[in-house]
Order: structure tokens, then C-alpha cells, then sequence
């Protein structure tokens, strides 16, 4: 993993109790930007199995790949496709080269962030076909994390919660419940 000196410092940092990471990616022209510490949390109870900073980065973004993928399956079988296109769905989901370059180059927030997005989405659809007060403090909490874990996830779980509001659906309440938990996450 190419960024991987980056991640375990990070990682290291924020075991250490360092909420706040400061970068100067070449991407915004070498000026100091946040990097949330979200994902960095997730990744430190790894380290309780006597890992060190290094594998439990690495270890942290393969096993969110997996998940990535078993998420996207379920996903698949919520939305009403059968257990073969689901199945595909998710294989065409590890396979993508795009998932491989961003394993390689050492991608882990977004790594992290990916399978988020995917629960996220999942979560969304279960609040949608029936919204009640447990399935909107589930969303919520879960936007507030998916917020924590990279800038770019925060984009587009933003974008996510006005598409699904300005899209609307059947029933007011799921209208409701989605502005009230994107309120709550907020």
C-alpha cells in the first residue's frame, strides 16, 4: 500500500489521543486540511489483538472490502432482485480495478467509507419501506458516523439525504423520518 506510512502514523496518532489530523495533500495544492479520525477509531480495536499499527491498517481495510461487498448483496436482496443478480452484484463489486487500485495505492479511509456508504444506502431502504422512530435513530446514528469517516463520504452522504428528500416518497412519514434523522446526524 502506497499511502501506507501515512495511515499507521495516523493511526498511531489517534490511538494516542489525537482527535485532530492535519495533512497537506498535493490534491489541494499542499495547503494543511482535516482528515477526519473516524475511520482510525473503527481500526484501533485491531490493535487489541496485539497487531501492530501497520497490519491493523491493512487488516481494517481488507475486512472492510468484504464487508463492502456482503453489504451490497444484502442490498441487492432488499431492493427485490433474486439471489443470482444479488450474487453478481457483489462480485462485480470486489472485482471492480477501481477496488483493486484503491487497495493498492492505500485508499484506507475511503476504503473504510466505501461499505459505510453501502449500509447506509441499505438503511435508507429500510427506513424508506417502513419508517419508524428506531429506524430513524438507527439511520441517524449511522450518518453521524459515516460523517467521521472521510470528507468525500460526508459529500455524498449530504447529496443522499436531499436526493432522497427532494425525490420524496409515498408515505409523508418516510419524508419525515429521513429530514429528522439527516437533523439528528447534523
Amino acid at each position: 500500500m502506497h499511502d501506507l506510512p501515512f495511515h499507521t502514523k495516523w493511526l498511531s496518532d489517534v490511538a494516542g489521543g489525537q482527535i485532530y489530523i492535519y495533512s497537506t495533500p498535493s490534491e489541494f495544492q499542499n495547503r494543511p486540511v482535516i482528515n477526519l479520525s473516524g475511520g482510525y477509531i473503527l481500526l484501533m480495536p485491531l490493535q487489541l489483538l496485539a497487531l501492530t499499527p501497520r497490519l491493523a491498517v491493512q487488516t481494517g481495510v481488507v475486512l472492510a472490502d468484504a464487508l463492502g461487498g456482503l453489504l451490497l448483496l444484502g442490498l441487492a436482496r432488499a431492493i427485490g432482485l433474486g439471489g443470482r443478480p444479488a450474487l453478481l452484484a457483489a462480485v462485480l463489486y470486489w472485482m471492480l480495478p477501481i477496488t483493486m487500485t484503491m487497495l493498492w495505492w492505500g485508499f484506507a479511509t475511503n476504503a473504510l467509507a466505501q461499505p459505510a456508504g453501502i449500509g447506509l444506502a441499505w438503511l435508507l431502504l429500510r427506513l424508506e419501506q417502513r419508517p419508524t422512530g428506531r429506524r430513524c435513530a438507527v439511520f441517524a446514528v449511522a450518518c453521524a458516523c459515516c460523517m467521521l469517516l472521510h470528507l468525500g463520504a460526508l459529500a455524498l452522504l449530504l447529496v443522499l439525504l436531499g436526493a432522497a428528500l427532494a425525490l420524496g416518497w409515498r408515505a409523508a412519514a418516510g419524508r419525515w423520518a429521513v429530514l429528522g434523522a439527516g437533523a439528528l446526524a447534523l
